[in-house]
């Protein structure tokens, strides 16, 4: 059924019922009280606040929940590592995402090792996660791929994707980015770990921003 497929993906992302209705302007006993199938304006909101959902698997069961490189934030259960068809070398550089982490730098001099990394391209970077605020999917340890992006208008933030997100008072953090729908131009910085709340911001707080592209796990 649709409401258990939407369920799963909920569960998947550690996203709650609440923050999911928030997300498309419904009530957080949408999902409860959903029929057989979607409203095409609800299903449109879907799409565009969580781009990483395959909207066919939604409804029929077909195909696979998540599109993309994004596959890899599903369950460290599940993925040991990400697996894309094209080998690279990217430097891991001498920085640890989240906890300690003051930015990452414009240049990779410091670079603690040199890895294959399958499906890189040149100018990405990798960097070790440390602290647990996205336990389970992405665990302490674990090095993320990043390449960076310049920092996009709001309208074209891809919504329920992970980013580093260095931030104008020199935080830096690796989070869910999602659309805080009750401020203009708000985002909220969401962790897969429910003990950690969600970071609510400006847009125009955000002064650099890093697409995590995949994650490999030390298992």
């Amino acid at each position: 059924m649709v409401k258990q497929r939407l369920t799963q993906y909920l569960d998947a992302k550690r996203i709650s019922k609440a923050e999911f209705g928030r997300a498309i302007g419904v009530s957080k006993a949408y999902i409860s009280s959903m029929r057989s199938s979607i409203a095409p304006d609800k299903l449109n909101k879907i799409q565009k606040c969580y781009p990483d959902l395959d909207i066919a698997w939604l409804l029929t069961g077909e195909g696979e929940m998540l599109t993309g490189t994004d596959k890899t934030f599903l369950s460290r259960g599940e993925v040991k590592y990400t697996q894309l068809p094209t080998a690279s070398q990217v430097p891991v550089l001498a920085y640890e995402v989240l906890a300690g982490f003051s930015g990452v730098p414009e240049t990779s001099e410091e670079v603690e090792e040199i890895i294959d990394w399958p499906g890189a391209e040149p100018g990405d970077v990798a960097v070790r996660v440390k602290g647990v605020s996205m336990s389970p999917n992405i665990p302490e340890g674990a090095l993320v791929l990043l390449s960076h992006v310049p920092v996009p208008k709001y309208s074209e933030i891809r919504f329920g994707r992970v980013y580093v997100v260095c931030l104008a008072d020199g935080n830096t953090v690796l989070k869910v980015v999602q659309q805080d729908t009750d401020r203009k131009n708000g985002l909220m910085l969401m962790s897969y770990n429910p003990a950690y709340h969600p970071m609510r911001i400006p847009a125009e707080e955000v002064v650099r921003l890093y697409f995590a592209k995949s994650v490999q796990f030390d298992l």
